[in-house]
């Protein structure tokens, strides 16, 4: 049924929001993105599920009464309350990473427009003394 595999991929995407913030302290940059990666796929999954579930509220009763909804409901909660205790994490990692590549960037420039004074026509050796 489509409520059930929206519970499993949403249960999947609150296990790798956990991985996630594990990842945080570490800070496996690799990893993590090969997780965010895996979460962005199954947060797809849930989204085409969601539309399917949507579709069918209209014929139920009385959708609050229904306990796998409900579970439904608690797991996007869950979900978001992690979200918003990940994106200040999320968004100082991030301030570094910016400012170490905007470090670079600035260096690399100054290199470039670095040129030395001197005069860079060749000269003939001769060892015939």
């Amino acid at each position: 049924m489509i409520i059930e595999q929206a519970l499993a991929t949403y249960r999947t995407i609150l296990a790798q929001l956990t991985e996630i913030e594990q990842l945080l302290s570490s800070h496996d940059t690799e990893a993590m993105l090969e997780k965010y990666q895996q979460m962005m796929d199954s947060q797809h999954q849930a989204k085409e599920l969601d539309q399917e579930i949507l579709k069918l509220l209209p014929n139920v009763n009385d959708p609050t009464r229904s306990t796998k909804i409900l579970d439904l409901l608690d797991l996007m909660q869950k979900i978001q309350t992690t979200n918003h205790r990940l994106m200040p994490r999320i968004q100082g990692i991030m301030a570094v990473y910016k400012s170490e590549l905007n470090k670079l960037k600035q260096g690399s420039s100054m290199m470039r427009r670095y040129h030395s004074h001197t005069r860079q026509t060749g000269k003939l050796l001769s060892s015939s003394g």
